[in-house]
């Protein structure tokens, strides 16, 4: 929609433009004739030196912009100190006419104008113009009236607030003026009521885009820091990132290379492997790349072959320490390289790094972030939720290789090959959005189902997973996710299913039954937990089924402790596994115990929860997050069985950190070994998550499947803890006590994300993340550096003291090594 009043200002007779100069243009400059190639959101730099306008005022921009071949979208003047500055605003530019356009802005004296973005799409044009004139206060005004009158009739993205508040601010706007506009903006404007108002779904691309630019940002003075620091790691791997090429986007290519060659981090080298594109546009723009960087190395082919065949070329020639896979048409963030080399020097063993990572859109928007949990065997056996950044052993790699059979499923099939010659503990994650997946048509970032014969391969690879792993076992593919169907032990392990009650007798028996007469698992018994029944008929039951040798009752005559009562019955009890279950819970699917016992020890596997389901069939439990609300809390309360979930989770198997002990399958010995429950800080509450997080801790895992399904008549037998006063006195106790114990797992439960909240609602947008920003990272570096060293040594930047101290501020994250952090007993406050 074309601005008739900045195209009018523009022609006022009183205003002089003068011309700015734009520096790095050539770096886009394309071979042929004099058009020029520009990725998506790249920027040139403007050069205001020589013109007086370092005083404060209204600026009127104009962009000329001749014949594009693409429309371009949303051109803007990016203001402040640094393009890459979250401070940093953008003067969105309007059409005006003939391929010109214009954008009011107020300068301060002392900012500047630092780039140009053409367009948030690739696209070629000719040479820009870019022009610049002074503008009076009244006739700034009148243009953004104007602005915010046109927002009425558009859907663009564009701050109301912003617009009114340079009027007030600048332009002599009187605060009834401005209260007249504001609330026309909110009641009248249509699609801006959202921008005024910030309640909004934290899921939003446009909210992610704001979170991303407050605590992702990069700028400057953090880059060149984070450099110097980087230049004194301890360890300084190498990387060999291996990009495969086949007849892609030159635009994207060119972001693609780009996005490497900004990296902080320094020890690189970029191999292109071109898979017989045969386009001379091609292969003059590698040599290009090659010529323009020392780095960078390109391998030539005619023939196609694959991309499996072209990255294990790439392997082979790669000298890096660690090999790096990037698709040729996604792009990295600067700091990528340098937090997998923090990694490294965290963990010198590591042998398997991988980072979070979200979705591009054609015009460089950014949406779909996915946050990933720290490594999570069970869940990479059901996707593979790894995917991008990653970078592995180059030995092992090389070792390993790509199968060109599974192309198209061919990363799911090297990792899950990988893993098996690698010790699995140090696999490392970096919760750090660092890799950004292009989705355009045809990529499988934007449809999982863009090839038919995909879910074939994933079935087939993992299959042969599964057959040099777990023999007997069978994949069954579905909703692009693995269910597997893991084979029992022969013989089956013996179960002790532990029930405790008092009175309740409709309950229990409803459990009971339920137990008895549906489940088809071969070696179980049953043990009944009896504290201090009085009811006759609860009493009369028991005794029968007893009488039957159907269950077996243990007497516990104490006040309830739900800790001490199975510390002691457990005692007794000679079973290979135990299976504590609330006598409020009836029993959905015969196979549900089979399915429990049948992830006992996959990868480590010590305890096992099952899906837990209000009587209106909604979700009541889906595993356990350790430090929602500060303490802990159920995922899935109250969503459908239907819901699959935040990236699957309530629709696989996948390990977590903890599950509920109304249905908890545990390992006997397992249970001695960690010292059972705890009868004196934990009574009543917390408790069964508490004996998870000592089973994690020792170096075991919890497991958790949506396939053992059972009623969960929560709190039924002993009522609310809501109700009672002191129950709410009690449970603020063994709150307190559970941040105190273990305040690494409440502050970053290793099977969340610290991206995401933990006080609200799960797997939204924490509204600060979990660890440092690049600037607070190096930054908290050099400021300890000043204060601790005296001889400026910079190989003692990152020594354990260094360590110590940012873990005191940051907790994990920041710690040298993870389990030494683990270990450590000094407080992380």
């Amino acid at each position: 929609m074309k601005d008739t009043t900045l195209a009018t200002l523009s022609r006022a007779p009183g205003i002089k433009f003068v011309s700015l100069g734009i520096a790095q243009l050539d770096e886009y400059k394309n071979y042929i004739g004099d058009r020029f190639s520009f990725p998506s959101k790249s920027r040139l730099i403007i050069d205001p030196d020589g013109l007086e306008i370092y005083t404060d005022g209204w600026l009127l921009f104009r962009v000329k912009i001749d014949d594009p071949s693409s429309e371009p979208v949303d051109p803007a003047i990016i203001m402040g100190k640094y393009t890459d500055s979250p401070e940093s605003k953008a003067a969105i530019l309007s059409p005006i006419g003939n391929g010109y356009y214009a954008a009011i802005y107020y300068y301060h004296k002392g900012e500047t104008f630092k780039a140009l973005r053409l367009s948030r799409r690739a696209i070629e044009v000719g040479s820009p113009k870019v022009e610049v004139a002074k503008v009076s206060p009244a006739l700034a005004k009148v243009a953004n009236v104007s602005r915010l009158l046109r927002i009425a009739f558009s859907e663009k993205d564009q701050s109301v607030e912003a617009i009114i508040a340079d009027l007030k601010n600048y332009a002599q706007l009187t605060a009834k003026d401005t209260k007249r506009l504001l609330q026309y903006a909110k009641e009248t404007v249509g699609g801006v009521r959202s921008l005024v108002d910030p309640e909004k779904d934290s899921g939003t691309v446009s909210e992610y885009t704001k979170w991303r630019n407050k605590y992702c940002a990069i700028s400057s003075d953090a880059a060149l820091k984070a450099r110097e620091l980087s230049e004194a790691f301890p360890i300084t791997p190498k990387f060999s990132i291996i990009m495969p090429i086949y007849r892609t986007n030159e635009l994207y290519l060119r972001e693609a290379v780009a996005s490497i060659s900004n990296q902080i981090y320094s020890n690189w080298e970029l191999l292109l492997i071109d898979d017989g594109s045969g386009q001379q546009s091609i292969t003059e723009l590698l040599e290009r790349f090659n010529s323009a960087e020392a780095r960078v190395r390109i391998i030539q082919r005619t023939a196609n072959m694959g991309v499996s065949y072209s990255t294990n070329e790439g392997i082979d020639a790669s000298v890096g320490d660690y090999v790096v896979f990037v698709d040729h048409d996604d792009f990295l963030e600067p700091d990528a390289l340098f937090w997998i080399a923090d990694a490294v020097n965290r963990d010198p063993e590591a042998a398997l790094i991988y980072t979070d990572e979200d979705k591009s859109d054609e015009f460089g928007e950014l949406y779909s972030p996915h946050f990933k949990p720290d490594w999570n065997p069970l869940m990479f056996l059901s996707f593979n939720y790894i995917n991008h950044l990653t970078a592995v052993k180059r030995d092992v790699a090389f070792e390993v290789k790509l199968r060109s059979e599974f192309d198209g499923a061919q990363d799911y099939d090297f990792l899950l090959r990988y893993i098996e010659k690698i010790d699995q503990s140090h696999i490392v994650h970096v919760p750090r959005v660092l890799y950004h997946w292009r989705a355009i048509a045809g990529s499988t970032a934007l449809s999982t189902d863009a090839k038919e014969q995909i879910d074939e391969r994933t079935r087939g690879l993992t299959q042969e997973f599964l057959d040099r792993n777990f023999p007997g076992s069978v994949v069954v593919r579905k909703n692009n996710t693995n269910r597997v169907h893991f084979k029992l032990p022969d013989p089956a392990p013996s179960v002790a299913v532990i029930v405790p009650t008092r009175d309740g007798y409709d309950l229990l028996k409803e459990s009971l039954g339920s137990l008895m007469t549906i489940t088809d698992y071969p070696n179980y018994q049953i043990f009944v937990i009896d504290n201090q029944t009085t009811d006759k008929k609860t009493l009369d039951y028991l005794a029968d089924l007893e009488a039957q040798n159907k269950i077996k009752v243990i007497h516990y005559d104490k006040k309830f402790n739900f800790s001490a009562m199975h510390n002691a019955a457990i005692g007794s009890i000679g079973a290979d596994l135990l299976l504590l279950l609330n006598n409020d819970t009836s029993i959905v699917k015969a196979n549900w115990l089979s399915e429990m016992v049948s992830l006992m020890d996959k990868f480590d596997s010590k305890i096992v929860g099952a899906r837990l389901l209000y009587g209106d069939g909604t979700t009541q439990h889906a595993g356990v997050m350790v430090g929602m609300g500060g303490a802990a809390g159920h995922y899935g309360q109250d969503v459908t069985q239907e819901d699959p979930g935040y990236r699957n989770r309530y629709r696989v198997v996948h390990n977590l950190t903890a599950v509920t002990g109304a249905c908890l399958l545990i390992d006997k010995k397992t249970y001695l070994e960690v010292g059972g429950m705890n009868e004196e800080e934990l009574p009543v509450a917390f408790n069964d998550v508490e004996l998870c997080i000592k089973v994690v801790d020792a170096g075991h895992r919890v497991a958790w499947t949506p396939f053992a399904v059972l009623i969960h008549h929560e709190s039924k037998s002993r009522g609310s803890d809501n109700d009672d006063p002191w129950k709410i006195v009690r449970i603020q106790g063994e709150q307190s006590y559970l941040k105190l114990k273990w305040p690494d797992y409440i502050l970053d439960d290793p099977n969340y994300n610290p991206n995401m909240d933990i006080m609200g609602a799960t797997f939204q947008l924490a509204k600060k993340p979990r660890y440092p920003t690049l600037a607070e990272f190096v930054d908290l570096h050099f400021d300890w550096e000043k204060k601790a060293l005296s001889n400026r040594d910079p190989l003692l930047k990152l020594d354990a003291e260094r360590a110590r101290n940012l873990r005191h501020a940051y907790g994990l994250r920041i710690a040298r090594n993870l389990r030494e952090a683990r270990s450590n007993s000094d407080p992380i406050y």
